[in-house]
């Protein structure tokens, strides 16, 4: 990608609070990057400067704090911009007190592909009176493909010639002062200007930025300096994460790493649908990066009353229940044999799971004959799982088939042969057996 000059419009005074400056009238399309440059003098300085109609102020620099007077006084020197929407309205500077006076206008550039990155810039200035002028600033972060725009502002109505600026590390194209015509202005309390611009064909700047020009007459200045460049913006689109402990940096815009989640609960996996990144000649592409791109683990919940097998899916083993008398195959299926309990007073078949779970029987001689072949007087059991008052037809030498008691704990399918008048005492209780 490529910056270029576009407009140029023309340098104006005004002796006022503010000052309307005029956007060039041929040549600025939507798109564009526009620059207002200005130097102004003040009574009391420096000032907060600002400007309207979406315009934004990159910074200032004043040499000292001498209030205005003829051909004396400081000089603050800034730049402000706005990217052209396709529709704009000239904006009205405002120097945040009555310059005595101030000096203003507006140079367009033009970019061959990608997005303008916001301006970034630095003043310097001389307060020991020359015609020599040389100054230096900070560097802003100057490399290849850059375009680097000076303005330069003197307390005087004094000519300004061959302004320029160089940096150790850097390789610039030829200076192009621009507006084509500065400005030196006597009124008010005087005033001159000029601006110039240089592209960096090569190399990253490695020290401060020195600017200079040349004036008719000995005098106080300032400049400031601006670096515009293109690239790609970083898309980066991350999913908020959820649950407690959730991913620090959600949802950033600009490739700032995302802190692991911690605790419990888990960060959704993040999706970046595509990431680009430009600088100069540098360039990467990243594209369609889904799935658990954090690979953010959990560790399992501890403390009083965590779960002891977090994350199970189905059929934990249970554990064996344990004290006296107490089922020792609990939780078992239907079908499935029973141990005997043990302990006093148990229950025989704890753990069923069809029917109703026998209460512990209790008592001496509990259903101690179960199952004896008929003619066996069988001792009447009490409590659950008793066979209920079975009723015995008698018939001579005949084989009785006794039918398998239902329910839990019940007799299972006793036969026996009989005689004559056997003597059978009645069962009480649940789940009889009948004949």
């Amino acid at each position: 990608m490529t910056i270029s000059a576009r407009a140029q419009g023309t340098w104006a005074v005004s002796n006022a609070t503010t000052q309307a400056v005029t956007i060039p009238a041929s040549g600025p399309t939507s798109g564009d990057m526009m620059l207002c440059l200005f130097t102004y003098k003040a009574s009391t300085i420096p000032t907060t400067p600002s400007i309207d109609q979406g315009w934004t102020i990159i910074g200032t620099y004043t040499n000292g704090t001498t209030a205005a007077g003829n051909g004396t006084g400081s000089n603050q020197t800034g730049a402000a911009y706005k990217v052209h929407t396709g529709s704009e309205s000239n904006p009205t500077l405002t120097f945040g007190g009555t310059s005595e006076p101030g000096a203003a206008v507006i140079v367009v550039f033009q970019k061959s592909a990608d997005s303008w990155l916001a301006p970034v810039g630095n003043g310097g200035g001389i307060t020991s009176t020359s015609s020599s002028y040389s100054a230096t600033n900070t560097d802003p972060g100057v490399t290849a493909a850059d375009m680097c725009v000076a303005v330069l502002g003197s307390r005087d109505d004094t000519a300004w010639t061959v302004p320029t600026f160089s940096q150790t590390g850097s390789t610039f194209a030829a200076v192009t002062v621009y507006p084509t015509t500065p400005i030196a202005d006597a009124t008010s309390n005087d005033i001159s200007a000029t601006a110039c611009y240089r592209v960096v064909n090569s190399g990253t700047g490695s020290s401060a930025v020195t600017v200079t020009g040349t004036l008719a007459a000995v005098e106080w200045a300032s400049h400031y300096f601006v670096r515009l460049r293109t690239g790609v913006v970083l898309n980066v689109s991350v999913t908020a994460a959820t649950g407690t402990g959730a991913a620090a940096n959600a949802a950033t815009t600009h490739g700032t790493a995302t802190t692991a989640a911690t605790g419990t609960g888990t960060a959704t996996n993040p999706t970046v649908t595509h990431l680009e990144w430009t600088w100069g000649s540098y360039s990467a592409t990243f594209s369609n990066a889904t799935g658990s791109a954090l690979n953010i683990s959990v560790t399992a919940a501890t403390g009083t009353g965590a779960a002891a097998n977090a994350g199970k899916t189905a059929g934990p083993v249970p554990v064996a229940a344990t004290g006296t008398g107490l089922a020792s195959n609990a939780g078992k299926t239907a079908g499935v044999a029973t141990t005997a309990a043990t302990g006093t007073g148990a229950a025989s078949n704890a753990g069923r799971t069809t029917g109703p779970v026998p209460v512990a029987a209790t008592g001496t001689g509990l259903a101690s004959n179960a199952g004896k072949t008929a003619g066996v007087a069988t001792t009447a059991a009490t409590g659950t799982g008793a066979a209920t008052n079975p009723a015995v037809s008698l018939v001579a030498a005949l084989n009785i088939s006794v039918t398998a008691a239902t329910g839990t704990g019940a007799i299972v399918s006793p036969a026996f042969s009989v005689s004559r008048s056997p003597a059978v005492i009645a069962a009480t209780g649940i789940g009889s057996a009948t004949l």
